[in-house]
């Protein structure tokens, strides 16, 4: 039973190793991803400032109308993703909910065997020591044993089986983990952007209200 356990154990271990690779591979693509787009707005912010300062304040306040529309719209578009996401991950959660019972009730009859199995490990102990008086009394406990060595068998396949669906719930939910991290991280950025033309906004009205004093 130990041996069974420790392989259990090396197996969580090696998904855990596993799940942890995958998610620093995803969150290097995201870095770099986040990189090459913070580029690319500096580079385009360069060059629209000299035509930005050429509009009049009628036009940079069309252009700033036209530029905050297409944040929300790319902003409701990353809502819509956000939201279908959440559904296959929610689903998934609750499929695991079921194996989360089962598991209780496996754990629950396992501690009940292991108690059952100390007293007679226990009761096996006093035997040891009259062996020569209580042959037949052995016997008998080790009789006793064998149908709680069968179950326990029993359950350690059951348990077996439960931790295999249990890394295939996760391997079907990582995905969708690693995508929702790139979309937060691009809703943080539009975020940021949403601040900086609320910005420029601000100063185009009071640029107006110094023009009509």
């Amino acid at each position: 039973m130990r041996v069974v356990d420790s392989g259990a154990d090396s197996m969580r271990k090696i998904l855990v190793l596993t799940a942890a690779l995958l998610l620093l591979c995803g969150a290097q693509s995201v870095v770099a991803d986040v990189g090459s787009t913070s580029a690319t707005s500096k580079l385009g912010a360069a060059e629209s400032t000299a035509e930005w300062d050429k509009m009049t304040l009628e036009q940079k306040g069309q252009s700033l109308e036209e530029r905050r529309r297409k944040l929300d719209e790319q902003r409701h578009e990353l809502e819509e993703k956000r939201l279908n996401l959440d559904q296959p991950r929610h689903d998934i959660e609750s499929r695991r909910f079921p194996l989360q019972q089962k598991r209780l009730v496996l754990d629950q009859e396992s501690a009940q065997l292991q108690d059952e199995y100390t007293k007679l490990d226990e009761k096996r102990q006093l035997l040891d020591q009259k062996r020569v008086e209580l042959d037949m009394e052995y016997h008998k406990v080790d009789t006793e044993k064998q149908p709680l060595n069968q179950r326990r068998l029993a359950l350690d396949k059951r348990r077996h089986e439960m931790d295999a669906e249990w890394r295939k719930l996760d391997t079907e939910k990582m995905p969708y983990d690693l995508q929702r991290m790139e979309i937060d991280e691009k809703w943080r950025l539009t975020d940021l952007e949403q601040l900086h033309l609320e910005k420029q906004r601000k100063q185009l009205e009071q640029l107006k209200a110094a023009e009509r004093k």
